[in-house]
């Protein structure tokens, strides 16, 4: 399995486009064809976290004539449960802490 198929694994449902993946990788010294291992794991879910960090700011994605919406607050778990198991504080991404701005 390439790097590329890994990362679309675990970003599964959220439709990230392949360009961010590729952004994400190249910012981490690594390449779409590496081939995943254990060794990368680590590596691979950085890059999973920096991708989820981009869609917290959106609500859907619109491509072509298909519009997928989705769910902040389970994005924002998964966020913080990746971030957890990397040993990373993801103190800013709890729920109750979002501040509202109104």
């Amino acid at each position: 399995m390439k790097l590329i198929e890994a990362i679309k694994a675990k970003v599964r449902p959220y439709p990230i486009q392949h360009t961010s993946i590729e952004v994400a990788l190249i910012d981490r010294g690594l390449t779409l064809d590496s081939d995943y291992s254990l060794a990368l794991k680590s590596e691979v879910n950085l890059v999973c976290i920096e991708l989820y960090k981009q869609l917290l700011s959106l609500t859907s994605v619109s491509q072509s004539d298909a519009s997928l919406g989705f769910d902040i607050n389970a994005l924002r778990k998964r966020l913080i449960g990746l971030m957890k198991d990397e040993g990373l504080d993801a103190s800013d991404y709890a729920i109750n802490k979002v501040k509202r701005l109104w």
